[in-house]
């Protein structure tokens, strides 16, 4: 009862406007089939699927689809069930622009889908409530949080 307890206060500092499915990111234009963005969004999954790459990086100008090609690898990826979690930046919400929502919400994502990882975080809110508090170290946070709870996985 105490694991259930300390998760469901946790869960209240997780930003779940940040989440790449939140009602509140709106209506996002769809990728029609056989254009660039679609072929992109082939190739980068493609590399998520290849245990070899580590990591794709996203980038580019305001304003070319960066959001909804993220979005919709996203979905692809909860449909597979390989999203460990999302986290979409936004300067129009306050809960959404910073790295410490940022390791709330990947580490609220990573318990929902990993229970060996949420009994980590469990552990770490347990053993130090005061992790969660912003005066802490966003190092300690990310490390306690995240790292530590994906070394269990």
């Amino acid at each position: 009862l105490s694991q259930d307890y300390t998760w469901a206060f946790f869960c209240r500092f997780a930003p779940l406007g940040a989440l790449f499915d939140s009602p509140g990111r709106g209506a996002l234009p769809m990728v029609q089939l056989g254009s660039d963005r679609a072929c992109l969004v082939e190739r980068l999954e493609a590399n998520f699927d290849n245990p070899s790459n580590a990591m794709s990086w996203l980038h580019g100008p305001s304003g070319t689809g960066k959001t909804v090609i993220a979005y919709i690898l996203a979905s692809r990826c909860r449909q597979k069930n390989s999203l460990a979690g999302s986290f979409f930046f936004s300067y129009r919400h306050a809960n959404c622009r910073n790295a410490r929502s940022l390791v709330f919400a990947l580490a609220y994502q990573l318990g929902l889908s990993q229970p060996q990882a949420k009994e980590k975080i469990v552990e770490a809110l347990d053993s130090d409530p005061a992790i969660i508090s912003p005066s802490r170290d966003l190092r300690e946070q990310f490390a306690r949080l995240l790292i530590e709870p994906l070394e269990a996985v």
